[in-house]
Protein backbone atom coordinates (compact mmCIF):
# COMPACT_ATOMS: atom_id res chain seq x y z
CA UNK A 1 0.00 0.00 0.00
CA UNK A 2 2.62 2.59 0.81
CA UNK A 3 4.41 1.36 -2.20
CA UNK A 4 1.88 2.59 -4.46
CA UNK A 5 1.39 6.23 -2.59
CA UNK A 6 5.05 6.76 -2.83
CA UNK A 7 5.18 5.76 -6.52
CA UNK A 8 1.95 8.16 -6.92
CA UNK A 9 3.64 10.91 -5.58
CA UNK A 10 6.57 10.45 -7.46
CA UNK A 11 5.09 10.65 -10.57
CA UNK A 12 2.75 13.25 -9.66
CA UNK A 13 5.81 15.38 -8.54
CA UNK A 14 7.50 14.71 -12.01
CA UNK A 15 4.49 15.91 -13.80
CA UNK A 16 4.37 18.70 -12.10
CA UNK A 17 8.17 19.48 -12.55
CA UNK A 18 8.04 18.38 -16.36
CA UNK A 19 5.24 21.15 -16.68
CA UNK A 20 7.16 23.91 -14.68
CA UNK A 21 10.19 23.36 -17.01
CA UNK A 22 7.96 22.84 -20.34
CA UNK A 23 5.56 26.14 -19.31
CA UNK A 24 8.91 28.11 -18.51
CA UNK A 25 10.20 27.16 -22.29
CA UNK A 26 7.13 28.43 -23.74
CA UNK A 27 6.71 31.75 -22.07
CA UNK A 28 10.20 32.63 -23.05
CA UNK A 29 9.79 30.97 -26.38
CA UNK A 30 6.40 33.55 -26.96
CA UNK A 31 7.96 36.28 -25.29
CA UNK A 32 10.95 36.36 -27.36
CA UNK A 33 8.68 35.73 -30.67
CA UNK A 34 6.21 38.84 -29.30
CA UNK A 35 9.33 41.22 -28.70
CA UNK A 36 10.49 40.82 -32.12
CA UNK A 37 6.71 41.02 -33.78
CA UNK A 38 6.32 43.97 -32.15
CA UNK A 39 9.47 45.32 -33.18
CA UNK A 40 8.82 44.25 -36.97
CA UNK A 41 5.42 45.82 -36.47
CA UNK A 42 7.11 48.87 -35.79
CA UNK A 43 9.32 49.10 -38.98
CA UNK A 44 6.00 47.73 -40.80
CA UNK A 45 4.30 50.97 -39.56
CA UNK A 46 7.15 53.12 -40.61
CA UNK A 47 7.25 51.73 -44.02
CA UNK A 48 3.76 51.92 -44.63
CA UNK A 49 3.86 55.65 -43.76
CA UNK A 50 6.40 55.86 -46.14
CA UNK A 51 4.84 54.69 -49.10
CA UNK A 52 1.70 56.73 -48.31
CA UNK A 53 3.35 59.77 -47.91
CA UNK A 54 5.27 59.03 -51.22
CA UNK A 55 2.22 58.76 -53.05
CA UNK A 56 0.87 61.47 -51.62
CA UNK A 57 4.01 63.64 -52.45
CA UNK A 58 3.93 61.66 -56.08
CA UNK A 59 0.45 62.87 -56.55
CA UNK A 60 1.83 66.76 -55.79
CA UNK A 61 4.32 67.11 -57.41
CA UNK A 62 2.72 66.03 -60.85
CA UNK A 63 -0.29 68.80 -59.84
CA UNK A 64 2.54 70.55 -59.29
CA UNK A 65 4.43 70.09 -62.19
CA UNK A 66 1.76 71.12 -64.60
CA UNK A 67 1.40 74.34 -62.94
CA UNK A 68 5.21 75.31 -62.44
CA UNK A 69 8.15 75.36 -64.51
CA UNK A 70 9.66 71.58 -64.99
CA UNK A 71 13.32 72.60 -64.69
CA UNK A 72 13.38 74.68 -61.57
CA UNK A 73 11.57 71.87 -59.17
CA UNK A 74 13.16 69.07 -61.05
CA UNK A 75 16.38 69.36 -59.10
CA UNK A 76 15.07 69.49 -55.58
CA UNK A 77 12.05 67.32 -56.21
CA UNK A 78 14.80 64.73 -57.54
CA UNK A 79 16.50 64.99 -54.49
CA UNK A 80 13.81 64.91 -52.02
CA UNK A 81 12.67 61.58 -53.83
CA UNK A 82 15.63 60.28 -53.76
CA UNK A 83 16.63 60.86 -50.09
CA UNK A 84 12.88 59.50 -49.30
CA UNK A 85 13.74 56.49 -51.68
CA UNK A 86 16.88 55.65 -49.67
CA UNK A 87 14.73 55.69 -46.61
CA UNK A 88 12.83 53.73 -47.78
CA UNK A 89 15.01 51.14 -49.16
CA UNK A 90 16.89 51.01 -45.83
CA UNK A 91 13.58 50.64 -43.86
CA UNK A 92 13.16 47.79 -46.26
CA UNK A 93 15.89 46.20 -45.31
CA UNK A 94 15.75 46.21 -41.69
CA UNK A 95 12.58 44.86 -41.97
CA UNK A 96 14.08 41.86 -44.08
CA UNK A 97 16.41 41.26 -42.18
CA UNK A 98 14.48 41.77 -39.14
CA UNK A 99 11.80 39.16 -40.23
CA UNK A 100 14.49 36.51 -41.27
CA UNK A 101 15.84 36.47 -37.29
CA UNK A 102 11.92 36.30 -36.10
CA UNK A 103 12.19 33.21 -38.95
CA UNK A 104 15.54 31.53 -37.28
CA UNK A 105 14.29 32.32 -33.55
CA UNK A 106 11.51 30.21 -34.86
CA UNK A 107 13.10 27.65 -35.99
CA UNK A 108 15.10 27.12 -32.37
CA UNK A 109 11.86 27.56 -30.34
CA UNK A 110 9.72 25.01 -32.80
CA UNK A 111 12.31 22.49 -32.22
CA UNK A 112 12.09 22.48 -28.40
CA UNK A 113 8.35 23.58 -28.31
CA UNK A 114 7.70 20.25 -30.97
CA UNK A 115 8.04 17.78 -28.13
CA UNK A 116 5.05 18.67 -26.16
CA UNK A 117 2.86 20.76 -27.95
CA UNK A 118 1.06 20.08 -30.54
CA UNK A 119 2.30 20.47 -34.13
CA UNK A 120 -0.55 21.59 -36.02
CA UNK A 121 -0.35 24.69 -33.47
CA UNK A 122 2.78 25.35 -33.90
CA UNK A 123 2.41 24.71 -38.19
CA UNK A 124 0.19 27.35 -37.91
CA UNK A 125 2.50 29.95 -36.62
CA UNK A 126 5.11 28.99 -39.28
CA UNK A 127 2.04 29.38 -41.91
CA UNK A 128 1.70 32.82 -40.38
CA UNK A 129 5.81 34.03 -40.67
CA UNK A 130 5.41 32.28 -44.42
CA UNK A 131 2.96 34.66 -45.11
CA UNK A 132 4.63 37.64 -43.28
CA UNK A 133 7.56 37.44 -44.94
CA UNK A 134 5.74 37.09 -48.48
CA UNK A 135 3.74 40.25 -47.36
CA UNK A 136 6.70 41.89 -47.11
CA UNK A 137 8.61 41.21 -50.11
CA UNK A 138 5.77 41.84 -52.26
CA UNK A 139 5.47 45.80 -49.62
CA UNK A 140 1.74 44.86 -48.96
CA UNK A 141 1.76 46.49 -45.70
CA UNK A 142 -1.98 46.07 -44.46
CA UNK A 143 -2.02 42.91 -45.10
CA UNK A 144 1.46 42.14 -43.25
CA UNK A 145 0.12 43.02 -40.50
CA UNK A 146 -3.27 41.06 -40.48
CA UNK A 147 -0.29 38.06 -40.70
CA UNK A 148 1.57 39.54 -37.81
CA UNK A 149 -1.25 39.91 -35.72
CA UNK A 150 -2.20 36.31 -36.38
CA UNK A 151 0.66 34.98 -35.60
CA UNK A 152 0.90 36.80 -32.04
CA UNK A 153 -3.12 36.01 -31.44
CA UNK A 154 -1.44 32.02 -32.01
CA UNK A 155 1.42 32.39 -29.77
CA UNK A 156 -1.03 34.20 -27.19
CA UNK A 157 -3.25 31.26 -27.53
CA UNK A 158 -0.16 28.64 -27.25
CA UNK A 159 1.10 29.98 -24.34
CA UNK A 160 -2.85 30.07 -22.92
CA UNK A 161 -3.46 26.30 -23.85
CA UNK A 162 0.32 24.92 -22.44
CA UNK A 163 -0.51 26.15 -18.97
CA UNK A 164 -1.58 23.72 -16.02
CA UNK A 165 -5.07 25.06 -15.13
CA UNK A 166 -7.94 23.43 -14.05
CA UNK A 167 -10.02 24.20 -17.33
CA UNK A 168 -7.27 22.48 -19.53
CA UNK A 169 -7.50 19.74 -18.02
CA UNK A 170 -10.59 18.94 -17.78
Amino acid sequence: MYKQIIIIFVVIVVIIIANIITQNNTNSAVEAMSKNLSELREKIYKLNESEESSKINEEQNSKSDEKQNENQNEDSKTDESKKESLDVNKEQEESTKKMEDIENLWEEKDETMSYYIEHNELEKVKTELTKLKANIETKDYQTAVESLDNCAFILKHIKEKSALKIVNIF
